[in-house]
């Protein structure tokens, strides 16, 4: 993959998204161009799964030594919870080793948010191992091999003690993930203290390079309180239960390990359009999947590739549900409590471009297109240049895809095709147009330019020939620092001719402008009028910029110097208004 990489080869995998997943056969090895948390190509991303129970595991384990990582797992803020709700929490960064803290209530719980960087700027991932003792006892060992890495590449966690030992917190749940899901942390058993006696917990964290973090957390409590009471106020089991109504059946699992005031029922969705059912209270989660089995006739359409079924939670948000699907029924599984829904899914997704055909690109650079998808999903996307395919990323969390234009793509006017295809294979396609052009090159001649100065007359390159050119390009006429340059190289310009210089100044301004600044300023060297923007394109200094949030084009600031036959020599990146000759001179030296 390595070896790949580096000689940049591209490739392309035809296969159509399902769900959080693509079906693949056992011990496959799976290559990508989804979502990797924003990284840019070319690349590979892959899921390799266990033989036997067809898990994700976690490819970090099969790098050998590629990830470049010497941080290690980073704990954060640490949070205690009484049944009566929040009690303290403190952070655990820049604090020693061991941290104590007292709760107010002898029944807690409490949690320990974490991050686990790599060295490259951007990239996180989650520990590879997790350890917890209390007192020296160990509660709790993971070693975190059944994650999917494409998924997991910007995880901030969240561990809760205890379950009957762990809760951790990891959004969105995925599939083969062993680790049990919630996406509430106040839903969980708890300790009760009868002493007044320190309790200390150590959570040790270690990443797939071997980086790994230790904290110790004691806890107090008042000791007080009689247990009975409190935890008749906690909550009620409800594990391994069945519910049958109306011929849906909902089977939860004793591992499901779920606690809540409240106990669940289940409400058949004949009141509701395109309700199939509903488990109440919605929004509940479970530590291992629970069981929903709906006969077929249930449903009120017949099944057929627009058929979908999707789960609403408690804030409305909806997921879509894929079901094993038999001669009799639909077959469910759930990590939450919700309501189940079907939906007839026939329109296609939306796209719209977000870069701006005026402006021209240099080098490899992103397009991004918004996707609007509202009902199955994004499940596969081609880009192609001229036909020639294109690496593409789908970013869930902007709904964006974005399309990398290569390094060593030619200059000129191209068009580039976007196909989006939905989840129930509705497709659409737009067309944008690209202009590419390449910057200039040290030690390969300069971009030829002509045009009109401040006093009408033609001037180009070639009239140069046998001068040093200093070709210095500014944002607008008559502004604080655009004078500021033009002023300084004004007051030296005797000694630059006669070092043999030639001085032209370019903006986007028109002849008219460039008159009355030369006149109000006394410049005494060339200034170009490039409103048609040829210049300015040809040296790659026409690109977006930013102000108060609003985004723009216009002229970077930026010189160039070209030597006597015509060569560019020097680029001058950051520009120093105020003493800009001096920077000239000494670039030479």
């Amino acid at each position: 993959m390595d070896s790949i990489q580096r000689n940049q080869e591209f490739f392309e995998l035809d296969t159509v998204f399902i769900g959080a997943g693509i079906p693949v056969e056992k011990t496959e090895l799976i290559a990508l161009s989804g979502n990797s948390g924003g990284s840019e190509g070319p690349h590979l991303h892959f899921e390799i799964r266990d033989s036997k129970s067809e898990e994700p595991l976690n490819p970090e384990l099969f790098y050998q030594g590629k990830i470049l990582d010497t941080i290690a797992p980073q704990m954060g803020l640490v949070r205690l919870f009484v049944p009566t709700g929040f009690d303290n929490s403190f952070s655990l960064q820049g604090r020693n080793d061991t941290v104590e803290m007292e709760a107010s209530r002898s029944c807690f719980y409490w949690t320990i948010s974490f991050t686990d960087y790599q060295t490259f700027p951007g990239n996180s991932n989650f520990p590879n191992e997790i350890e917890v003792k209390e007192n020296g006892t160990t509660w709790f060992s993971l070693k975190n091999d059944r994650f999917n890495f494409s998924q997991s590449r910007w995880v901030d966690g969240l561990i809760q003690y205890p379950k009957n030992e762990v809760q951790t917190v990891r959004i969105p749940a995925l599939a083969g993930n062993r680790l049990p899901m919630l996406k509430n942390p106040v839903r969980a058993n708890y300790i009760c203290q009868t002493d007044t006696q320190w309790r200390y917990y150590s959570v040790r964290m270690k990443d797939s390079r071997g980086n790994q973090t230790q904290k110790t957390i004691g806890i107090r409590t008042p000791g007080r309180e009689d247990i009975a009471d409190t935890l008749g106020s906690i909550s009620k089991k409800i594990s391994g239960k069945s519910f049958s109504i109306d011929g849906i059946e909902v089977r939860i699992p004793e591992e499901a390990q779920y606690e809540n005031r409240e106990d669940l029922s289940v409400y058949p969705g004949k009141n509701i359009a395109k309700a199939l059912v509903a488990i109440m209270p919605l929004g509940i989660p479970f530590a291992v999947p629970i069981t929903v089995r709906i006969p077929r006739n249930q449903v009120p359409v017949p099944l057929d590739r627009k058929l979908m079924f999707m789960i609403s939670d408690h804030l409305g948000k909806r997921t879509i549900l894929i079901p094993k699907i038999s001669e009799s029924d639909y077959e469910f599984s759930l990590r939450e409590s919700g309501m189940i829904y079907w939906d007839w899914d026939s329109v296609a997704p939306e796209l719209t471009s977000l870069w701006d055909e005026t402006r021209v690109m240099y080098g490899s650079d992103t397009l991004k297109v918004r996707v609007k998808e509202m009902l199955s999903g994004v499940s596969r996307y081609r880009a192609s240049i001229q036909g020639k395919w294109v690496l593409s990323e789908y970013e869930p969390r902007t709904n964006q895809i974005w399309i990398f234009i290569p390094k060593n793509q030619e200059p000129g006017k191209w068009v580039i095709d976007l196909k989006v295809w939905d989840s129930k294979n509705n497709s659409s396609s737009i067309k944008i147009n690209l202009r590419t052009m390449n910057h200039p090159e040290i030690g390969k001649a300069a971009p030829a330019f002509s045009g009109k100065n401040q006093k009408g007359e033609d001037i180009s390159l070639a009239q140069f020939k046998g001068k040093k050119v200093l070709l210095y390009f500014y944002p607008k006429d008559d502004t604080p620092g655009c004078t500021a340059e033009a002023c300084n190289l004004r007051d030296n310009y005797a000694q630059l001719t006669t070092l043999g210089w030639e001085v032209v100044g370019v903006s986007t301004d028109s002849v008219k402008s460039h008159e009355k600044f030369a006149s109000k300023f006394d410049l005494p060297f060339h200034l170009l009028a490039d409103e048609e923007k040829k210049t300015v394109e040809a040296y790659g200094v026409w690109v977006e910029k930013s102000m108060y949030g609003r985004k723009y084009m216009g002229t970077d600031r930026k010189s160039f110097i070209i030597d006597e036959q015509g060569v560019l020599i020097k680029v001058i990146e950051k520009v120093d208004t105020k003493n800009h000759t001096q920077q000239v001179l000494d670039a030479l030296k």
